[in-house]
């Protein structure tokens, strides 16, 4: 509801990759809701977004990403976001850590020229 920076201000994404395990994806669904509600609940105002991939069958599959303004800003704000809610995270996370076969993460930058703009080239 009220974002800390604005689109143009965002310099860094991360991406978690979730590789869930056959038929589990509705449990790895709703944890990722309870994460969700904890932080609206803490009053996070950082977005982020989480994608499920279904396309050809049940690959299990899911992408949380998360921008900010800079690499440093994301991991420090990490980092207080842990210190302030550590025993709710680490439960979630207990909860969510067996329903995987893998998961890794990368970062990247936005691209602003990729971005589809209908009626316009």
């Amino acid at each position: 509801e009220k974002p800390s920076m604005k689109p143009e201000e965002i310099k860094f994404l991360h991406f978690d990759h979730y590789y869930i395990k056959e038929g589990h994806m509705d449990e790895a669904v709703k944890l990722m809701k309870e994460y969700k509600d904890l932080m609206i609940k803490t009053g996070s105002p950082d977005p982020f977004d989480v994608w499920i991939g279904d396309l050809g069958g049940n690959i299990g599959w899911v992408v949380y990403t998360q921008p900010d303004k800079s690499a440093s800003e994301f991991y420090r704000k990490s980092e207080e976001q842990m210190a302030d809610n550590s025993e709710e995270l680490n439960a979630l996370w207990e909860k969510f850590v067996p329903l995987l076969k893998s998961w890794h993460h990368n970062n990247g930058i936005p691209r602003p020229d990729f971005l589809y703009s209908p009626g316009g080239m």
